[in-house]
């Protein structure tokens, strides 16, 4: 019993020894894709402590992720095992760079030289094995050549870029460098215009004129064929927190919906579709909050156009001033304005100035064109048909109606 105990307990120790090694060849070469090194001779040191069957020369670096499956410890041992039988025959080290992703750090040698079309058909055989045993697909990015150890940032960044293409949900699989776009993206402000509108449709419920939006918004960002996915989330992100903000200038109460942050969420979706749904989803959601929650309460924005005007009621107001004051575009806010108080823009602002005019009337003896000019009037031939239209007698006739001694 004792020499059964004792056997075990040497195996246990055998297995654990070899999970330290193990941790400490994945910590080295997931310290050389995060480029922590500072130098050749500290990668020389650490490469023959950690016994791996590498060789400080040229190289590529190589990842993959497994789709719905990441995070899943059986599956990223399995796989590794896929990718360790895949390449016995050339030197490298393949490890779990984190619970999504696995990577594979590959010595290129003059003899054993695995060239790009290899690489492809090496990778194209582990995804069909995968396949085969009806697991989770997986996609592979492959990095250019490094000059050494001390540049596997470089591929390891290269082979991150080219597997972001997988956003796009083609047929394929692998991706190295050659889909990488060289056209710069465009060197322009994101579109505001289409924001505010956006924000706008929202607001009142505007179903077809969001889809129409965002469908002019979405085919916007493809100015070639296959746009780098960073700029393609980029824009998603500034869209999605560019109208939230417009939305809480229109109520505020909206902000109890913003517990998803934008850059994670996108950042996390793994295809084109999968971010146009979240984004479409969210912004039908928002207005169904905005139409379920405005009705029967004192609205915000059309009290803070009236503190506004009555502010500014001895200037010449312009919708365009007041639209920009709430945070609207002006033909909206017109619109708006119309729909909640039953009253034209310009008719309301008219009908103040009139209503203040027969104010100082009363009280004052003010000369009708100071009076005119002192409530934002071109001339007074302009305010008289104005008070005339309002009242049915002219500024004259209503002063001297309550003055007659003037």
């Amino acid at each position: 019993m004792k020499e059964i105990q004792k056997n075990q307990n040497l195996i246990n120790a055998e297995k654990q020894l070899l999970l330290q090694n193990t941790a400490l060849r994945d910590n080295f070469c997931i310290k050389l894709l995060e480029n922590e090194f500072k130098n050749e001779t500290e990668i020389e040191k650490q490469l023959h402590s950690v016994k791996l069957s590498l060789n400080n020369s040229l190289i590529r670096v190589l990842v993959s992720n497994s789709g719905n499956l990441n995070g899943s410890l059986l599956f990223q041992k399995y796989a590794i095992k896929l990718i360790e039988t895949a390449f016995r025959e050339y030197p490298c080290a393949v490890f779990a760079k984190d619970s999504a992703m696995i990577a594979m750090i590959l010595n290129i040698t003059p003899s054993l030289e695995p060239g790009i079309d290899t690489l492809h058909m090496l990778c194209g055989k582990i995804i069909a094995q995968l396949k085969a045993k009806k697991l989770m697909g997986m996609n592979i990015g492959i990095g250019d050549v490094a000059d050494n150890l001390l540049h596997a940032q470089a591929s390891f960044l290269c082979a991150l870029e080219s597997l972001s293409y997988q956003l796009y949900q083609t047929q394929q699989k692998i991706f190295d460098s050659s889909i990488i776009s060289r056209v710069p993206a465009p060197n322009l402000s994101p579109d505001t215009k289409i924001n505010q509108e956006l924000a706008d449709a929202i607001y009142r419920s505007d179903l077809p004129e969001i889809d129409r939006l965002l469908y002019h918004f979405f085919h916007s960002l493809f100015y070639v064929e296959i746009p780098s996915p960073n700029y393609i989330r980029g824009m998603c992100i500034f869209l999605t927190i560019d109208v939230q903000n417009m939305l809480l200038s229109y109520f505020d109460e909206i902000n109890r919906l913003y517990i998803d942050v934008p850059y994670v969420e996108i950042n996390k979706l793994t295809s084109f579709r999968k971010i146009r749904e979240w984004i479409t989803n969210k912004f039908y959601t928002y207005s169904e909050y905005i139409k379920q929650n405005c009705q029967d309460k004192k609205d915000p924005i059309i009290q803070k156009a009236k503190a506004y005007i009555k502010d500014n009621l001895y200037n010449k107001i312009k919708a365009e001033k007041v639209a920009a004051h709430v945070g609207l575009s002006e033909n909206y806010f017109t619109f708006y304005f119309k729909k909640k108080t039953n009253d034209n823009f310009k008719s309301y602002i008219q009908t103040l100035k009139i209503e203040k005019a027969k104010e100082h009337l009363k009280t004052s003896n003010i000369l009708i064109c100071e009076l005119s000019s002192m409530l934002g009037y071109d001339d007074y031939r302009s305010f008289n048909r104005a008070f005339k239209k309002e009242t049915g007698i002219t500024p004259s006739e209503y002063q001297q109606k309550y003055q007659p001694g003037i």
